[in-house]
């Protein structure tokens, strides 16, 4: 009898993991093009989560303590009145989800609320 085969993904695979994989065996010659995908997870350790946020923090207060952000001016909407104000500056959001295993219905119900508030699009 035969050892069963080691499980490549003992955490299951997400929604999102699924389709990426699925997309990619369908088109060989993106998924050579692309090489080894990173799929990020929230299966991080401890210790990768605090060197992350190190890093990051790291990037954060080097721009602050140059200023460079702080000299940019960034153009808010026209304010002829308060309605039309905030039409534009929901023009400007930009609304996504970026969780992994976010599922269709997620998806289907942040496309809708982007149509009804008229976020940005493309």
């Amino acid at each position: 009898m035969a050892a069963a085969a080691e499980n490549p993904h003992p955490i299951p695979l997400t929604e999102s993991e699924v389709l990426i994989r699925g997309f990619l065996a369908a088109n060989p010659a993106l998924d050579a093009e692309l090489g080894d995908i990173k799929v990020m997870t929230d299966r991080y350790t401890d210790e990768e989560w605090a060197a992350q946020i190190a890093e990051t923090r790291e990037a954060v207060l080097k721009e602050v303590e140059s200023g460079e952000r702080a000299q940019k001016v960034y153009e808010g909407p026209k304010m002829d009145n308060g309605n039309e104000a905030l039409k534009q500056l929901a023009k400007t959001v930009d609304h996504t989800v970026l969780k992994l295993d976010a599922t269709s219905a997620q998806i289907d119900s942040l496309c809708s609320e982007a149509r009804t508030e008229e976020f940005k699009v493309g």
